[in-house]
C-alpha cells in the first residue's frame, strides 16, 4: 500500500464543526474614527442602523472576536486610543463576555440588543494587528547567518542613502557581495538610494533585509511602502512573488481600506495583473463593500470599472443601482453620472423595482427595461443582445441562486467515509427560463447531485476541491423545451465563500452535454485563500437571450 493509501487507513473521523449560524451569515461590524484601518470605535449593524458597543466587562477576550471577526490575526493591548471619538446614535451591545474563540460578536454571551447602562464617552475602543509573512529563501540556517550579519552593521562597503519626504535621514548599512547577488541590482548603474515617506521609512530597512534573508513581514500599512520601494528598484520578480500575499491580505480585509490603497499604488504606474486582482475581489463582494465606507471614497474610474463587469455577485441589479446613488450623494452630486447610469442594467431589473424608479434621470432606462420585458423575442434579439445591457450578472436573489449550506456538506462528511463508496445528496430548485414576458409561464427545473472525492481523508478540511457538483437542467413541457433551445443560453457558477463572508472564488458549471453542467474545481482563474477553510457555497444560475 502505497503513501496515500496509509493515510486514508489512519485517517480518523473528524465531524465538520463549523460555529456558524445554517445560513453562513455573520454580523456586521467596523472600526470607525481611527487614524488608520487597524483602529477605530466599534460599531454594530443591527436593524439597518449603526450603533456603539459599551465597554462595561470590556476585556481582551471580546477584542480578540472582534479583530478576528474583521479578518485582523490578533489585538494590540498596548494601544494608546485616546484620539478616537465617541459615537453617537443606538448603544446596542453592553456587558459583552466573549471566550476569545467565537468566530463573531454577537455568538458571545451580552443581556440583549439595546440592553445597557452607558453613556458614549465609554464606547468600546480596539486597534487589531495584522501580519503576513512571505518567505522565499528555503534554507533557513543561511537565512539566519545572513539576517544576523545585516543586523550587526559589521564589515559594510555599501551606504544606502534614504530619503523622508525630501531629506536625509541615517543611511542602511549593507554589503555589495550580498546585494549583487541579484541581478537588477548587480546591472544597475545608479548609485543605491530610498525615497520614501514618513509613514514608511520604518520599513526601508526591512526591504533591505529581504536581500539577506530572503524573508519580508508584510502588514496591511506596510504593504505598499515596500512594494513601492521594490518598485523604484526596478524589483519586477519581487513584486510578482508579493500576488499571493495580496491575496491573503485582500481575503482579511473586510473594511477593504487596504483594497482602496492597493487599488491607488496599482494606478501609477499602472499594473495590469494587480489590477485585475483587485477589481476580481472587488466585484466578487461588491455588497459587503458597498455597505462600508470605503464604497464612497472609491474613485470615479473603479466605481466605472466594477459595472463593467459581469462577475459583480450582488442581490439584484436594483441593488447595484441603488448603491451608485449612494456614491453619487457622497460626492455631492445631484444626479448619477451619466457615463455611470449607463452601465446599469435596467433590462434585468424586476419589473416591480421599475416601477418605482420615478426620477426623471431613469426615465430612458426604465423604458428600456420595460421594453425588453414586454416584447417577443425577435425583437429583444435586435435590440438587446449587442449589448451587455441584458446579460445578468451574478444575481444571488432567490430563484437564481441555490445555497450549500453547512446542514448540506455535514451530512455528506458525516455520512461517507474512504472506501464505502459515495454518498450523493440530491437537491431540487426551480428558476424562471428568462426574466422576460414571453416565458413568464416557463420554469426550468434543476437537479443539483452534491457529493464529496474518494481521495480526500477524514482529518482534511472540507475544501473546494473535496466536491463533486453535476448540475442537470430538465424541462417538463415541450414549449418551453423549444424556447429554451432557440433563444436561451444559461451561464451557471459556484460561488465560494470564506467563514460565512469573503467570495473567494468563483467557478463557471462548464456544460459538458445539452442540459448538463458539471464543477471543475482546477478551472477557476483567480483564488484567494481562505484561512480557516471554512467554505459555504451557493450556485447561481444566469439566463440569457442569444441572437
Amino acid at each position: 500500500m502505497g503513501l496515500k493509501g496509509n493515510r486514508l487507513l489512519f485517517c480518523c473521523i473528524l465531524l465538520l464543526s463549523i460555529g456558524l449560524p445554517a445560513d453562513g451569515s455573520m454580523s456586521k461590524i467596523r472600526l470607525v474614527g481611527g487614524k488608520d484601518l487597524f483602529e477605530g470605535r466599534l460599531e454594530i449593524l443591527h436593524d439597518g442602523v449603526w450603533g456603539t458597543v459599551c465597554d462595561d466587562g470590556w476585556d481582551v477576550m471580546d477584542a480578540e472576536v472582534v479583530c478576528r471577526q474583521l479578518g485582523f490575526s490578533g489585538v494590540d493591548i498596548d494601544a494608546d486610543l485616546a484620539t478616537v471619538s465617541r459615537g453617537s446614535g443606538p448603544i446596542w451591545l453592553d456587558d459583552m463576555n466573549c471566550k476569545g474563540n467565537e468566530l463573531d460578536l454577537t455568538h458571545c454571551q451580552f443581556p440583549g440588543w439595546g440592553v445597557h447602562n452607558c453613556q458614549h464617552s465609554e464606547d468600546v475602543r480596539v486597534r487589531c494587528i495584522q501580519e503576513v509573512t512571505e518567505k522565499v529563501f528555503q534554507d533557513a540556517s543561511w537565512a539566519g547567518r545572513l539576517g544576523a550579519l545585516f543586523e550587526s552593521g559589521s564589515d559594510c562597503d555599501v551606504g544606502i542613502s534614504v530619503m523622508e519626504d525630501g531629506r536625509h535621514v541615517d543611511p542602511i548599512c549593507a554589503h555589495r557581495l550580498i546585494l549583487h547577488q541579484h541581478p537588477n541590482i548587480r546591472d544597475s548603474q545608479r548609485p543605491l538610494s530610498i525615497s520614501t515617506t514618513s509613514n514608511c521609512s520604518q520599513h526601508a530597512r526591512a526591504f533591505v533585509r529581504y536581500f539577506y534573508t530572503g524573508e519580508v513581514t508584510f502588514n496591511l500599512s506596510s504593504y505598499i511602502c515596500i512594494l513601492k520601494m521594490a518598485s523604484d528598484w526596478g524589483l519586477k520578480d519581487f513584486q510578482n512573488e508579493t500576488t499571493n500575499i495580496v491575496l491573503s491580505m485582500l481575503a482579511q480585509d473586510n473594511t477593504f481600506q487596504a483594497t482602496l490603497s492597493v487599488y491607488e499604488y496599482a494606478l501609477s504606474p499602472f499594473d495590469e495583473a494587480l489590477m485585475g486582482i483587485l477589481l476580481h475581489y472587488l466585484a466578487w463582494n461588491f455588497e459587503s463593500l458597498v455597505s462600508t465606507p470605503t464604497w464612497t471614497d472609491l474613485p470615479l474610474s473603479a466605481v466605472k470599472e466594477l459595472l463593467t463587469r459581469s462577475d459583480l455577485v450582488v442581490d439584484t441589479e436594483t441593488v447595484v443601482l441603488q448603491s451608485l446613488e449612494k456614491w453619487a450623494t457622497a460626492q455631492g452630486m445631484t444626479a448619477v453620472p451619466q457615463e455611470l447610469l449607463q452601465l446599469i442594467r435596467f433590462p434585468v431589473i424586476p419589473a416591480k423595482d421599475l416601477s418605482l424608479l420615478t426620477d426623471p434621470q431613469y426615465q430612458p432606462g426604465r423604458c428600456e427595461g420595460f421594453q425588453f420585458q414586454a416584447m417577443p423575442y425577435p425583437s429583444q434579439s435586435s435590440n438587446f443582445t449587442k449589448s451587455n445591457s441584458s446579460r445578468p450578472r451574478m444575481y444571488t436573489t432567490i430563484p437564481w441562486s441555490y445555497n450549500i449550506n453547512q446542514v448540506h456538506l455535514e451530512y455528506l462528511w458525516n455520512q461517507s467515509s474512504p472506501g464505502q463508496g459515495r454518498i450523493i445528496k440530491t437537491f431540487d430548485f426551480q428558476t424562471p427560463v428568462h426574466n422576460s414576458a414571453p416565458f413568464t409561464y416557463s420554469k426550468a427545473n434543476w437537479k443539483l447531485s452534491l457529493n464529496l472525492t474518494d481521495d480526500r481523508c477524514r482529518d482534511d478540511p472540507l475544501t473546494p476541491a473535496d466536491l463533486n457538483l453535476v448540475l442537470n437542467l430538465t424541462m417538463r413541457d415541450v414549449n418551453s423545451r423549444d424556447q429554451l433551445h432557440r433563444c436561451i443560453r444559461f451561464s451557471n457558477s459556484l460561488i465560494a465563500q470564506c467563514d460565512g463572508r469573503s467570495v473567494v472564488r468563483i467557478d463557471d458549471l462548464v456544460e459538458e452535454a445539452e442540459g448538463r453542467f458539471v464543477y471543475q474545481p482546477g478551472q477557476a482563474g483567480v483564488i484567494f485563500p481562505c484561512k480557516s477553510n471554512k467554505y459555504s457555497y451557493r450556485v447561481v444560475i444566469g439566463s440569457e437571450c442569444i441572437p
